[in-house]
C-alpha cells in the first residue's frame, strides 16, 4: 500500500482508493480465518499515517487542518472517513468479515461415510444438487427449523422458502433453506402457505363457468 501511494502522488483521490480497496479486500481474504483482529486495527493505523503524509505532500502550503478537511469526512457515525463523498470510500481493515476456522470434530475422517458432515463443511458433494450442498455448508449442516443434525445423507432434506413463494417470496438463495421432512410439513402448517392455497383453489372453481346439462 506505501508503494501504491508513492506511485500515485498525483493521481485522483478515488482513483488511489480503489487501488488500496483492492489490495485490503484481498489481504483480509486471505487472513480472515486466523485470529487477526489486532492485526487489522493495526494495519488500519499504519495506513491512516501513511495517508495524513501522502496528502501533506500533495499541499505542501496548506495547513494540516485544510488536509483533513479535504481528504476526510464524516459518515453517519463514523468520523475520519478517507473518500470522496458519494463516490469512493476506502475500505477499513477491521470492517471486513473475519470467519473463524472451525477445526474438523475428533477423529472425524472423509472416510468415515458421515457423507452429510463433510459436504456441510465443504459446500460440494456428488450425492447432491450445488444448491442443497451449499445450503447444508450455510446452515452447518443443521435443520433450519429444529436445529438438529442431519445425520447422514439418507436423512430427508426438502428445499424449502423461508417465506413461501404463494405468499410473494422470491425464488432466490438467500430465501432458501433446508428442512427435515416432518419439520417442512409442520412449517408448511404453520406459516399459512396451505390456507392460502386452498383458498386459491377455491376461488378457481367459483370462477369456472357452469355446464349446461
Amino acid at each position: 500500500m506505501a508503494a501504491v501511494l508513492r506511485r500515485n502522488l498525483q493521481a485522483p483521490q478515488a482513483a488511489v482508493i480503489d487501488q488500496l480497496n483492492a489490495k485490503i479486500q484481498g489481504w483480509t481474504g486471505y487472513h480472515r480465518l486466523v485470529p487477526s483482529r489486532d492485526a487489522f486495527h493495526r494495519m488500519d493505523y499504519l495506513l491512516y499515517q501513511k495517508l495524513r503524509r501522502w496528502a501533506q505532500r500533495r499541499h505542501p502550503n496548506k495547513t494540516p487542518g485544510w488536509v483533513a478537511r479535504n481528504y476526510w469526512h464524516s459518515d453517519g457515525a463514523r468520523n475520519w472517513v478517507f473518500g470522496v463523498p458519494h463516490r469512493a470510500e476506502l475500505l477499513l481493515h477491521s470492517a471486513q468479515h473475519r470467519k473463524k476456522h472451525v477445526k474438523v470434530v475428533g477423529t472425524a475422517s472423509p472416510f468415515d461415510g458421515n457423507l452429510a458432515y463433510w459436504a456441510s463443511r465443504l459446500g460440494r458433494h456428488p450425492e447432491l444438487p450445488p444448491a442443497k450442498a451449499q445450503l447444508l455448508k450455510r446452515q452447518g449442516g443443521r435443520c433450519a427449523v429444529c436445529g438438529l443434525y442431519f445425520l447422514s445423507m439418507r436423512d430427508v432434506m426438502e428445499l424449502d422458502h423461508i417465506t413461501p413463494d404463494i405468499l410473494g417470496g422470491p425464488d432466490v438463495d438467500a430465501n432458501h433453506q433446508l428442512l427435515h421432512g416432518h419439520c417442512h410439513d409442520r412449517k408448511t402448517a404453520d406459516d399459512g402457505s396451505l390456507r392460502r392455497m386452498a383458498a386459491t383453489q377455491r376461488a378457481r372453481v367459483l370462477r369456472r363457468p357452469l355446464r349446461r346439462q
